[in-house]
């Protein structure tokens, strides 16, 4: 009732529910990855000192099953 006095249909109201999660997703993966490469730099920097440690290792497999993950958190 209040939607449809303000205009708005139910399938405008659907599109912006999924707008909205999708912006709030990106949104906490924008902040996300460059803190946790900022971990993996930290953990690279500390792991150089103890031992020999040729090249940053960056976990690619699971960096992109987190922003799946994420985006689908925020989705559903």
């Amino acid at each position: 009732m209040v939607l449809r006095s303000i205009g708005l249909t139910r399938n405008g109201f659907s599109k912006i529910l999924f707008f909205e999660s999708l912006f709030f997703g990106l949104k906490s993966l924008l902040y996300a990855l460059p803190v946790s490469f900022g971990v993996v730099l930290l953990i690279h920097k500390a792991l150089s000192s103890m031992m020999s440690v040729s090249a940053i290792m960056i976990p690619w497999k699971s960096v992109l099953l987190a922003m799946v993950m994420v985006l689908l958190l925020f989705y559903l």
